[in-house]
């Protein structure tokens, strides 16, 4: 990486979005398009807040060659991703920086989608957002 190589942080998070009905709903990031982001630099900041009781929020990275259908990225010993936060009843808040795993690079797009989990989002105090930080190749 050249002394010169800028962070940039040109995909800013998407107004909250509220997880509304039964799970599973998904707040969904803005697609990037990874053809001049240096491997190894991209992150995701997720802002998850949830307030029903036993509702979670998990986020994970998703891939597309033609940015319509997307799959999951799972890492390589398939591990389950892991709950941002969980609702209490009371409003739980967390803000993860997400590292993308090796196979964003391989792809034409990417994105982070935060997925909800056991129960139904109020509309209103269940919530997240998703914001992505990397570095341009030189």
């Amino acid at each position: 990486m050249g002394v010169n190589a800028k962070i940039r942080h040109t995909q800013k998070a998407l107004t909250t979005t509220v997880f509304t009905g039964a799970a599973p709903q998904t707040v969904t990031g803005n697609s990037v398009l990874m053809l001049d982001i240096m491997p190894g630099t991209m992150s995701a900041n997720v802002y998850a807040n949830a307030k029903t009781n036993n509702l979670t929020l998990t986020a994970k990275w998703q891939v597309s060659n033609d940015n319509s259908t997307f799959v999951d990225v799972k890492m390589p010993n398939n591990a389950a991703n892991v709950v941002v936060v969980t609702g209490t009843g009371s409003n739980v808040t967390d803000t993860i920086c997400l590292v993308a795993p090796d196979a964003v690079y391989a792809k034409r797009y990417a994105r982070v989608v935060v997925v909800s989990g056991v129960g139904v989002g109020d509309g209103v105090d269940d919530k997240a957002s998703v914001s992505y930080n990397w570095r341009l190749a030189d």
